[in-house]
């Protein structure tokens, strides 16, 4: 989050950020310093910060709490936050539960300053953030408030509070970052943080950051939407679940407008909770809701998110849909309306790029899509992952070679499956590939970059996108990134080396509490989906960098599990499509690519030495993570070692540089689908469900005693009974508050990090299971 927090002085923030149309904001001020200690509470120091919220909101129900929250003054809002009390005394009176969808402003308090996100009286050697474990802890924390707020409302921005002891700083939040207030002395200066929220009090819901294009649905739409009749079981569900009363308290449905395709009329659709969303406040943030159509019996599904705004140098992605329609494009999505969103004043843009002098700006878009289609993690069986992801490939392949366009997202969230709402069915396995706001056209891939980093979804990007950021996506990034894919549901979903017992053995269902503990003990796992997919580093020219365990594995033809029970195509398909995969990065000049690509020194007998590496190989390099598994071979006993595409036998063999080969894998799997005798249902339950994910960590102190090893320090709790814990001990049995524990992993460099955009490097990593 470093690089996306400016800060500014208080009068820039508030003549730039808290701008009203009242001539004199300050005149009606007349609390002085005096009157104001009357309403502050002391706080001696080492105290916890808990006993500071006796008079504060609190609520058991969720996991993230701000101290404070400020709501609108509306029956709705007040239904949300309020709980009821069947013997309400003074003692709990005050409290309330958290509402994220409704909160106008959230307010983080802080007594004691070491726990804090920012340094208030003086500066530490990195600014005005605390570049400390508790630091950033805190600054995660304070993030995730940003987050939950933009996630729930249809937000342009948000501002938050900060206090620490007697200091406040204001903030300002959009979709590129986040605008800090120089602090400000609250019993000294207390005018400036009451001129503030005496603003805040005159604001129109727009000066507030609400999208005022997104409006409440009245009561009477509300009725009429449940009068809809749906033939269909899926889509009387999710209607069911868009209409419920008990849901609408904490997520109200909305009312949307966006321009139709011919662009002459507007489409009226209802939107509730979304059912894809990104985590982040920044970024795309790109959010799909499935929407009532107004004036139609049908559902379909609705994309709102930001796109860079780039004066034309960038297609709106409602042009591609209509270049992609022009081109007889099969297997993609049928836009019907969406566009830029505009409001009374124009189109809505982020402002705070203005303050990091960076080229970056955001604009809001949507775009309303006819098919009512459901997330590809809903498939059934092998046979349907299988059946849609190829639909979904010759989508891409029409789109490449038909309309000249390469999609450049590739993942599990931009393939789905269509659900007819005119026949009693559900089980339709007409994959579609959806999402083309990164596309560009074939003639514009080697042209000079229109917007700063690189595109695609990290956990599936390939591994020559994660290993040289500056290389532009080509063909083959996208076909690598549909076989992560696959391999990603095959361990989610399906029984292999790594699979727990309990989860193998099950005969019924495992209630989501008792499978989160079983996924929760699975190290294995963790540590494995963590390295391949989302493991990374920031090289010394301020790059992410990543890929070491995907190049090791496509590199050798194999992977480090195997299935232990699969329907025999999905084991061929994925034996299949390693061997093509090694068949490709054998025509990889890897030394071209880091020479051309690369903004690192690289030493001479690392790039000579790459040549020989294999996927076994216990390091990928010097800056990647290790193999974590032994490497055992695949089942070979069906697998075709030569692997051609149907129609160019005699042409030279491709690799990912087109479609023929990866496409003639997929083609040979559906055959022998198809002739299967019987077919049994092979998909499990969801084995990442709370699965182990290390987040992040620093150094922690650990007793020399090696019969009684007593952990102190902070410690990262990964599970409720795993501890992280670094030691300069390789041997030893480890004790945690008198509880004795087994060490898994001892002796290895292992890096991790994912809240705080840092990598942090352990020798003699110990994971310790508490007994």
């Amino acid at each position: 989050m470093a690089p996306y927090y400016s800060e500014v002085e208080y009068d820039v923030f508030m003549s730039s950020y808290v701008k009203i149309s009242a001539n004199d904001v300050t005149s009606n001020l007349s609390l002085g310093r005096q009157e104001l200690q009357s309403y502050t509470k002391d706080v001696n120091e080492g105290v916890r910060e808990s006993p500071m919220y006796e008079q504060l909101p609190e609520t058991p129900y969720e996991d993230v709490i701000p101290s404070l929250a400020m709501y609108p003054d509306t029956d709705q809002a007040k239904q949300a936050f309020s709980r009821d009390m069947d013997t309400p005394t003074e003692a709990i009176a005050h409290r309330a539960r958290v509402a994220w969808a409704w909160m106008t402003i959230a307010v983080e308090i802080k007594h004691d300053a070491n726990l804090s996100a920012f340094y208030f009286d003086s500066r530490g050697s990195t600014g005005y953030l605390r570049n400390t474990v508790e630091g950033r802890k805190a600054q995660a924390q304070f993030v995730e408030y940003a987050a939950q707020i933009m996630a729930r409302q249809h937000r342009t921005f948000v501002f938050l509070l900060y206090i620490c002891e007697n200091n406040v700083r204001l903030t300002r939040w959009d979709r590129v970052g986040c605008i800090v207030s120089e602090p400000i002395d609250f019993e000294a200066e207390p005018e400036k943080v009451l001129n503030f929220i005496y603003r805040l009090a005159l604001m129109s819901d727009k000066e507030l950051g609400y999208d005022t294009t997104a409006i409440l649905a009245t009561p009477e739409e509300v009725e009429q939407l449940a009068v809809f009749f749906r033939p269909n079981e899926y889509a009387r569900e999710c209607a069911a679940e868009i209409l419920a009363p008990q849901t609408q308290v904490l997520h109200p449905i909305y009312k949307i407008t966006c321009k139709n395709i011919n662009g002459t009329e507007e489409g009226v659709y209802y939107i509730r909770k979304d059912r894809t969303a990104s985590q982040s406040p920044m970024g795309p943030a790109t959010r799909g809701y499935i929407m009532f159509i107004q004036d139609s019996y049908l559902l379909g599904f609705l994309k709102d998110y930001w796109q860079p705004h780039s004066d034309g140098k960038v297609p709106w992605e409602l042009d591609i849909y209509m270049k992609l329609k022009a081109a007889g494009v099969r297997h993609v999505a049928t836009a019907i309306g969406g566009g830029e969103v505009k409001d009374g004043s124009g189109s809505q843009m982020t402002i705070t790029d203005n303050s990091f002098n960076a080229p970056l700006k955001l604009e809001h878009c949507r775009i309303a899509l006819k098919e009512f289609a459901r997330p590809l993690e809903d498939y059934e069986n092998s046979k349907g992952l299988i059946t849609i992801v190829s639909h979904a490939l010759e989508g891409h392949d029409n789109a490449w070679n038909k309309a000249k366009i390469l999609h450049r997202d590739i993942s599990v969230n931009n393939i789905m499956f269509v659900v007819a709402q005119d026949e009693e069915t559900t089980r339709e396995m007409n994959g579609i590939l959806i999402d083309w706001d990164l596309c560009k056209e074939r003639d514009e891939l080697n042209n000079n970059r229109t917007q700063n980093g690189r595109s695609g979804t990290w956990a599936f990007m390939s591994t020559l996108s994660l290993l040289h950021p500056l290389k532009p996506n080509d063909l083959a990034d996208d076909l690598e990134s549909f076989i992560h894919v696959i391999t990603y549901y095959s361990l989610r979903f399906h029984r292999h080396t790594m699979t727990r017992s309990a989860i193998k053995s099950a005969s019924e269902p495992i209630s989501e509490e008792a499978l989160a503990s079983i996924n929760g003990l699975n190290t294995k796992l963790g540590k494995y989906v963590f390295n391949f997919y989302l493991d990374y580093d920031v090289g010394e020219d301020g790059l992410n960098r990543g890929g070491g365990h995907k190049r090791s594995s496509a590199r050798g033809g194999e992977l480090d599990w195997w299935f232990t029970d699969a329907v025999p195509a999905l084991n061929y398909l994925v034996t299949s499509l390693y061997v093509l995969l090694k068949k490709h990065y054998k025509q990889v000049d890897f030394a071209s690519l880091r020479k051309k690509y690369s903004t690192l020194p690289v030493p001479p007998e690392q790039v000579s030495s790459e040549q020989g590496r294999g996927s076994n190989s216990s390091v990928v390099d010097n800056s990647g993570p290790i193999s974590l598994a032994e490497g055992p071979k695949w089942h070979t006993d069906e697998l075709d070692v030569t692997i051609s595409g149907p129609e160019q036998m005699n042409e030279p063999a491709k690799g990912l540089n087109s479609h023929q080969e990866i496409m003639g894998v997929f083609k040979e799997a559906i055959r022998r689908l198809n002739n299967e005798e019987k077919y049994t249902p092979d998909k499990t339950q969801d084995q990442f469900l709370r699965l182990c994910v290390i987040y992040y960590a620093a150094p922690h102190k650990v007793s020399s005693n090696p019969t009684d090893t007593r952990l102190s320090g902070n410690l990262i709790q990964w599970h409720p009974s795993i501890i992280l814990v670094c030691s300069q001990k390789a041997d030893t049995r480890y004790k945690h508050n008198g509880r004795a524990g087994d060490k898994q992993e001892t002796s290895k460099w292992v890096g991790f990090s994912l809240r705080d955009g840092r990598c942090w490097r352990w020798k003699h990593l110990v994971i310790l299971v508490l007994t």
